[in-house]
Order: structure tokens, then C-alpha cells, then sequence
């Protein structure tokens, strides 16, 4: 990535291999290691992005502030619905249909289903 790009604020990060790394952050920012460098990816959103759980190089799930809910395909990422209310902290998924996310207020919200790509 070239030194002089202003990079946004992060607030998560977790890969599938040391060429296979998102990171997430302010107003919808997320990046990609391949093994070389980082690059941005369009999320489709201009929410503030905390968490990002990789499950596969083509299955991952960003999530933040205002009802974000965002999923990697291979491609690219694709919004799924949730209260606009909900604001999204942390997440974890055991495979590609299991997937869970905290909310504020302590409260846990399973989104894994079946993958969309």
C-alpha cells in the first residue's frame, strides 16, 4: 500500500492464512492482505465497521454500527438485514454456519447460514 495513503481507523482484524487477511474499520473501510499488501475492498457500506470473522478465502463477515451486516463471497461483499438499532462489537464463527456476533447491551445475534456465494 503507498505510504502516502491516509489509512482509516481499525478496529478488527482476523485472516484464514498469512495471505488471506481483512481488517475493518471507520466509515466502512475494509482491507485485504494478500501476503504482499493491503488493499481497500468496496463494503458496500459507510458504517462504522468493529468486527470481521474469516472463514474461508471466500466466506467472511464484517459487522458494525448500525445494523451492519456485511458477507464475502469470493467476489464481493453483500449486506444482509438486521435492526438498524443494533450495533455490532465483536464476532466468532466455529464454520460457514455458525457464525455469531455481540451486540451492544451484552445481547448475541447468530447470523451463519448457508453461504451466499
Amino acid at each position: 500500500m503507498d505510504q502516502d495513503i491516509e489509512l482509516p481507523s481499525l478496529y478488527g482484524i482476523h485472516g484464514t492464512a498469512a495471505d488471506d487477511v481483512w481488517a475493518v474499520g471507520w466509515d466502512g473501510a475494509i482491507l485485504h492482505w494478500d501476503g504482499k499488501t493491503w488493499s481497500f475492498v468496496l463494503s458496500e457500506t459507510d458504517k462504522h465497521l468493529s468486527g470481521i470473522c474469516a472463514i474461508a478465502r471466500d466466506n467472511a463477515w464484517a459487522f458494525g454500527n448500525q445494523g451492519a451486516i456485511l458477507q464475502w463471497t469470493g467476489k464481493q461483499w453483500i449486506r444482509h438485514l438486521a435492526p438498524k438499532e443494533a450495533t455490532f462489537w465483536r464476532s466468532w464463527a466455529s464454520g460457514p454456519d455458525d457464525v455469531w456476533a455481540v451486540v451492544e447491551n451484552v445481547q448475541t445475534l447468530r447470523v451463519g447460514m448457508a453461504s451466499a456465494g
